[in-house]
């Protein structure tokens, strides 16, 4: 049969196959004088080019001698000379001997060297006229003194030697009518050039003439032949139809045609059915079968996009690129007043007939498992990059330390939970909630901060910014809490995951956990950093990184054993917030500390010392920019706290207790550090709470100190006494 069947196509065969031969040579003579006429193209172009570039080295020449000797500015023309000059020799040298330059078009090409005797006998003579020239401009090319003004230029050895240098140069190019040489040598080149090129056009429509004949003769052929057996292939076409049917039947995509209409043809594979739950589907408008299982908006889109496809000129990898319908999510009605969503995914592909557009082939999958896959696999890799970040928090904090904030943490959070389970009525009691609510916050934040774990105090600074939009509101109810108490469980919830993760890393930290020094300057010996020492010292370095600021922090009596356990939670939140507001408020940056005539670093000292039976002082100082007074009385007017003229009234004690003021801030702006007003009325709620006092002092551009006085406790009068 096989042999049969080769019998009778025998004549057919043998055209296509020499039909294949011959334009398969004839495709790849095009090809290889194609090349050629882009290589020739751009040699004519730099050859053109370099009779551009020729006059311009001498136009550049004579305008830098200009320049300098008009006292202008000579930088523009000595880079313009510069450039051509590199532009001619190296295109030169290419011609030459071949390599990659600068195209005409801003990018690099490789060119051969030139072989023809006549081209070779042109490169000759230019590189012989171009090499005096080339060498007189060598000086010039190398000049590099940082001196643009040729006023001041010319006064110099470097400026004398310049115009020399130019003199001459100049002499060598109008020698003998050497530039006008180098012009005519360019111009002769070129020509020869385009010769060559049109030598090889012409060569190549010979080629397409012959092979368009030949071809010619065997479409005829072709055309012959099969004119003959298209009866035979009627019977074959039947049975190909039959087994299209049968395909229709088993494949499990929903496969179909769309014509201009919108309308999906009679044949369609049996799935479509299945996927779209109707019975029939055949001659219905697809844009009608959309709507009223997916928004209008995604069915005007579908409609517009659709219709791309049967526009004249469309990019088919571009419109994919658009595709709407890639992955759409549907709402099929299943009568018992709910619905069954699926997702769906289309793809779209132009039937072309007698090269005129005549369907559109549609492929539709269910594609609900793998969205679903997706989306776990998302959600897997955004918790992994959490957990991953959450890690990299943990590893450089000191296990003591983390397991002492991680305490602190949960008991202020459990005592916010409490707050917010605490039965109350009327707006006050709403507000003063969330007052109590705020400061322990506040408070979990900046220990997470000074610790840096960033993680913690993101959704910290969350709760934060959900607490003051409550706070803003004209009225407070009891729902307005509720999303307080999501937003503190998501909170709760990332503490209880991070003792997790450091109970499982707790074995391994242990032996690479490094104690941290700090120098003591009285002395000059290194005493471990710890407790709130360690704390305060994270903090300063981060935040001052942050700020773009230079600090030195010295702490004095912060150690635990210094610090009676009663004080040692506030006086820890206490100087965490004064570290905060000093490094963002206080501190210049080190260009300002400059013109201040100040050191770059900026120096804050904070000391705990007992005061025997009169207690405690707790001392902070910081030498930046001190309390602008006149920006505290500003911000007061200006958010409500004190009237115009209850202002004018105020001494400077009143006006610096207005720091101290809940929701009192000079920043324009809320962020994680600063802006919340919040932090100064935590400092005075804790000193009150102590039954301490807070004195400020003050000098404008000098410095800031805080001094607190905390009650004796019993055991210490006793050790006093």
């Amino acid at each position: 049969m096989s042999t049969l069947n080769l019998g009778k196509y025998r004549t057919i065969v043998i055209s296509i196959a020499l039909f294949i031969v011959f334009d398969a040579g004839v495709l790849i003579l095009n090809f290889y004088i194609a090349n050629q006429f882009a290589r020739d193209a751009v040699q004519v172009n730099l050859a053109g080019r370099q009779r551009t570039e020729s006059q311009l080295v001498i136009k550049a020449l004579l305008q830098t001698d200009n320049a300098l000797g008009s006292g202008n500015f000579i930088d523009h023309p000595l880079h313009e000379l510069k450039e051509s000059y590199r532009t001619f020799d190296e295109t030169l040298g290419a011609f030459a001997k071949g390599g990659t330059i600068l195209g005409a078009n801003g990018e690099m090409v490789d060119i051969p060297a030139i072989t023809n005797a006549y081209g070779r006998r042109v490169l000759t003579q230019t590189y012989e006229t171009w090499l005096p020239l080339r060498e007189a401009l060598q000086p010039i090319i190398g000049f590099e003194a940082q001196i643009d003004r040729s006023a001041e230029l010319i006064m110099t050895d470097d400026g004398a030697e310049l115009e020399g240098d130019l003199f001459h140069a100049i002499m060598v190019a109008t020698d003998d009518n050497r530039d006008s040489r180098l012009l005519d040598l360019a111009n002769s080149l070129t020509v020869h050039m385009e010769d060559e090129a049109s030598r090889r056009a012409m060569r190549l429509r010979v080629i397409q003439v012959t092979g368009i004949c030949f071809a010619l003769i065997n479409f005829f052929i072709i055309l012959f032949h099969f004119i003959r057996n298209l009866s035979n292939s009627d019977a074959e076409v039947e049975k190909a139809r039959r087994e299209t049917d049968e395909i229709l039947e088993t494949v499990n995509e929903g496969l179909f045609l769309l014509d201009e209409e919108f309308r999906i043809g009679t044949q369609h594979s049996a799935a479509l059915n299945r996927i779209f739950r109707r019975e029939s589907l055949a001659g219905v408008n697809l844009i009608e079968l959309l709507r009223g299982i997916v928004p209008d908006t995604t069915v005007t889109v579908a409609r517009d996009y659709i219709s791309l496809f049967f526009g004249r000129r469309v990019n088919q990898n571009l419109v994919d690129d658009l595709n709407p319908l890639n992955e759409v999510e549907v709402h099929f009605d299943t009568g018992s007043s709910s619905y069954l969503v699926r997702h769906l995914g289309f793809d779209f592909r132009r039937v072309i007939v007698n090269n005129k557009l005549s369907h559109l082939l549609v492929t539709v999958n269910d594609i609900t498992e793998t969205v679903a896959l997706e989306r776990e696999l998302q959600e897997s890799r955004v918790k992994s990059s959490e957990q991953l970040d959450m890690l990299m928090d943990i590893l450089h904090i000191e296990p003591e330390m983390l397991t002492d904030f991680l305490c602190s943490a949960e008991r202020a959070l459990g005592k916010v939970n409490s707050i917010l389970r605490r039965s109350a009525k009327g707006e006050d009691v709403y507000r003063a909630k969330l007052d109590q609510i705020f400061r322990e916050v506040h408070s979990v934040k900046g220990e997470s901060s000074a610790l840096g774990l960033s993680s913690v105090e993101a959704q910290a600074h969350e709760l934060e910014d959900l607490i003051a939009d409550v706070r803003g509101r004209n009225y407070i109810g009891g729902e307005d809490f509720l999303p307080l108490t999501i937003k503190l469980d998501e909170l709760l919830s990332h503490v209880h995951g991070v003792r997790e993760l450091v109970g499982r890393l707790i074995e391994f930290r242990t032996a690479f956990d490094k104690a941290q020094l700090e120098v003591v300057e009285d002395d000059r010996r290194n005493v471990p950093r710890t407790g709130i020492t360690a704390v305060l010292h994270n903090l300063a370095d981060r935040m001052a990184s942050e700020q773009g600021k230079r600090v030195n922090l010295n702490c004095v009596g912060l150690n635990g054993k210094d610090i009676p356990e009663l004080y040692r939670g506030p006086v820890k939140d206490i100087t965490v917030q004064f570290v905060r507001n000093g490094i963002v408020h206080g501190i210049e940056t080190p260009e300002e500390r400059l013109s201040s005539q100040k050191g770059q670093v900026g120096r804050i000292s904070i000391s705990f010392t007992p005061l025997g039976n009169k207690g405690f002082e707790l001392s902070y100082r910081d030498d930046g920019r001190g309390l602008d007074l006149d920006a505290i009385k500003s911000a007061a007017l200006q958010r409500g706290f004190v009237s115009a003229d209850q202002i004018g009234t105020m001494d400077e004690r009143a006006v610096m207790g207005l720091i101290f003021q809940r929701g009192f801030s000079t920043s324009e702006s809320v962020s994680t550090d600063a802006g919340r007003g919040v932090g100064m009325d935590l400092v005075r709620n804790l000193v009150n709470e102590l039954d301490g006092k807070v004195r400020v002092s003050t000098a404008r551009g000098e410095f800031t100190q805080f001094k607190i006085t905390l009650p004796a406790l019993y055991g210490d009068v006793d050790k006093a006494a």
